[in-house]
């Protein structure tokens, strides 16, 4: 029923679903305009542990809501930092790359969190399983270490499910990898050769893309076939998969403030300004 949002200066902002009376909220894709949000509060928390490490452009936060704890890239020491939802302090800092962190996920299930840098590498790291607590989230050492790009890694998607990490670079490869062996399975390229800016991939084996040079949406099969896509004409700052119950969508967060939804083949449902 709570959620929250982290602003580009990492100001952290809590609100909370009002629903009409005796009524759960459950998501579809035309959603009745009797839910609503309503802001609780602000903390400024975060921002004061960043300090003047937070580089700006990128996302650089994502949650383990089960244990409690918000994951943090683009610190100047290389590192992902672990930092607990209830008051943001840092229980934990660990570094492997050797150049700045640009993209993470995390899997479904949350039990990995997988990396991207400008060192050309991407990092697949065990969650340790321990109830919520002010213990280390990230186990020290990393299950495994991807290669095969050539540029800097721009986004990554995984599906725990069909044991896939997919990673995308500047120079426009993307890569498939196994993930619980870290084994090379296939690269790709988009037909437009453009650099895929943000990822995602559904159960189902549908890999949705976005690419910020000609803010265009991507739906693809894993073995490279593009089912649609689709000029939108905004900047997507977020994306993701979401099953409701009309099926199957895709959700959008846009740089002007709206939220979309659309279908696997991207047409537009519904849109919230």
């Amino acid at each position: 029923s709570k959620f929250m949002v982290i602003a580009d200066d990492a100001v952290v902002h809590y609100y909370r679903w009002v629903t009409p009376k005796d009524t759960s909220f459950t998501f579809t894709a035309s959603a009745s305009s009797t839910f609503s949000l309503e802001h609780e509060k602000t903390t400024e928390s975060l921002k004061k542990q960043y300090g003047s490490t937070m580089s700006s452009g990128a996302n650089h936060f994502a949650v383990l809501g089960r244990s409690g704890v918000l994951l943090s890239i683009g610190h100047w020491d290389n590192s992902i930092r672990c930092y607990n939802l209830d008051d943001f302090k840092c229980i934990q800092s660990v570094s492997c790359h050797k150049d700045a962190i640009t993209c993470v996920a995390v899997g479904f299930d949350e039990k990995v969190v997988v990396t991207g840098s400008r060192d050309t590498t991407v990092i697949v790291w065990k969650i340790q399983r321990k109830a919520k607590s002010v213990q280390p989230a990230l186990e020290d050492n990393p299950l495994h270490i991807l290669y095969g790009h050539q540029d800097e890694v721009s986004s990554i998607a995984l599906s725990v499910p069909l044991d896939l990490v997919i990673s995308a670079s500047i120079g426009g490869d993307i890569l498939f990898h196994t993930l619980q062996t870290g084994e090379y399975v296939r690269q790709l390229q988009l037909p437009s050769g453009h650099v895929p800016s943000k990822m995602a991939l559904n159960p189902n084996g549908v890999l949705l893309i976005y690419c910020q040079a000609d803010l265009k949406l991507y739906t693809m099969t894993m073995n490279g076939k593009v089912l649609a896509s689709a000029d939108i004409g905004e900047r997507v700052t977020a994306l993701a998969f979401t099953r409701t119950q009309e099926g199957d969508h895709v959700v959008l967060g846009g740089e002007k403030g709206t939220v979309s939804v659309r279908d696997l083949y991207l047409r537009q449902v519904r849109k919230f300004d």
